[in-house]
């Protein structure tokens, strides 16, 4: 069984996902399944999230769920094999991780300008 992502395809936060894949060329990786919102949510997956609607959601091959587009980003691109598109040194590793948590380098000047 693959990976299952449950998505929105116009969604910037599951597009995210797609690209990591597509850089990693692993499209075939991963199954997604789009989600109709403007339809009430499927009562299995609402079951599987706990309850929760937003997407995207990761589900692994034993069943686990993921949740939040920047945890399923890291974990997809640690479990693919091959090189990893993140930093692997921890403080370059950290400095990205703010760049991304602040959403751009516009708010961390200090840090860009070296």
């Amino acid at each position: 069984m693959k990976h299952i992502v449950y998505h929105i395809p116009v969604c910037p936060f599951s597009q995210r996902l797609e690209i990591l894949l597509a850089l990693r060329g692993q499209e075939e990786a991963v199954e997604f399944r789009v989600v109709d919102i403007t339809k009430p949510r499927d009562p299995a997956l609402v079951a599987k999230t706990r309850g929760t609607t937003a997407l995207p959601v990761l589900e692994t091959p034993d069943g686990t769920i993921i949740k939040e587009s920047l945890v399923i980003l890291r974990y997809l691109d640690e479990m693919i094999e091959g090189p990893a598109l993140r930093r692997t040194d921890p403080a370059q590793h950290a400095i990205e991780s703010m760049l991304i948590t602040c959403e751009g380098a516009s708010r961390w000047p200090v840090i860009c300008s070296s």
